[in-house]
């Protein structure tokens, strides 16, 4: 790993083990010391910043692995609470993904000298967009934990007069849940969010046979409406649309579309939306 300055991260990785090494195996220890818990590094070409964890192992001849206190240190604009990686697009493009299906088109790029931020800015370039919002989708794979609550913010600018986009976090995997899903609309340069999630199920048994409840709060009394969409983004079922008092409410989906009819195995997309009495949009 180097840095901007080429500084080498991992010429200063230097192991201490007991003398006895090879004679007393069971004593044998490992230890990093250098860098020091808690260093900073600048933002370098190979590694996106963010918050890492150093660990050093070593095995004996005998078989025997002893392993390294964990010592925490941080790359570039990063730091513990921040999980994603390259936030500011200054480290090349790893470990941003494009994802564009066969029915879209589009390239994007990092701008280093963009005065959008203090580091770089992704430019993406739709030449032609699929049916469905995320037949375009920029993303990068994150973890998270169920009883976190996870603040989203970014700033951006559309060369259009307006664009309505989706910020959403969805399962890496089949199912292909959407646990959460907001459409804010990008105009003039600024500041977009704070959103917050919850990390918490959004529906069981997910795969389901015959039928799924779909959870979800309100924050306010709102006008709520709940509708199930197939991959092509084309409406389905709209399970909720009625005004709702604030608190934890529920949804049943028995696999069967707004005309009764059952819907062919495969993933569905929930969209939630909530507007309170003043028209305020909630998400």
């Amino acid at each position: 790993m180097k840095n901007r300055s080429g500084f080498s991260v991992l010429a200063l990785f230097m192991f201490a083990a007991s003398p006895a090494l090879h004679a007393q195996a069971p004593t044998m220890s490992v230890k990093i010391t250098s860098p020091a818990p808690g260093s900073h590094f600048d933002s370098c070409t190979d590694i996106p910043p963010g918050y890492y964890v150093l660990v050093a192992k070593l095995t004996a001849k005998t078989g025997e692995t002893v392993f390294s206190d964990p010592v925490p240190i941080t790359v570039g604009n990063a730091d513990k609470g921040n999980i994603l990686m390259n936030r500011e697009f200054d480290c090349k493009t790893t470990p941003w993904i494009l994802y564009v299906s066969s029915e879209a088109e589009a390239t994007w790029a990092i701008d280093p000298t963009a005065e959008i931020a203090s580091g770089g800015a992704a430019v993406v370039h739709i030449v032609t967009g699929g049916p469905a919002t995320w037949d375009v989708a920029l993303s990068q794979p994150l973890q998270v934990d169920s009883g976190h609550t996870y603040t989203f913010s970014f700033t951006a600018q559309s060369t259009e007069s307006s664009k309505t986009i989706d910020l959403f976090l969805q399962m890496t995997h089949d199912p292909w849940t959407i646990y959460y899903l907001i459409n804010p609309n990008i105009e003039s340069l600024q500041d977009y969010g704070p959103y917050q999630w919850e990390c918490t199920s959004l529906n069981y048994p997910n795969p389901f046979n015959p039928s799924t409840t779909i959870q979800y709060q309100v924050p306010e009394e709102a006008e709520v409406t709940l509708t199930l969409y197939n991959l092509r983004g084309q409406a389905i079922r709209t399970l909720v649309k009625k005004s709702q008092k604030p608190g934890d409410h529920a949804a049943v989906w028995s696999g069967v579309d707004d005309a009764g009819e059952r819907v062919p195995s495969g993933v569905y997309i929930v969209r939630l939306k909530a507007k309170a009495s003043g028209g305020t949009a909630l998400f």
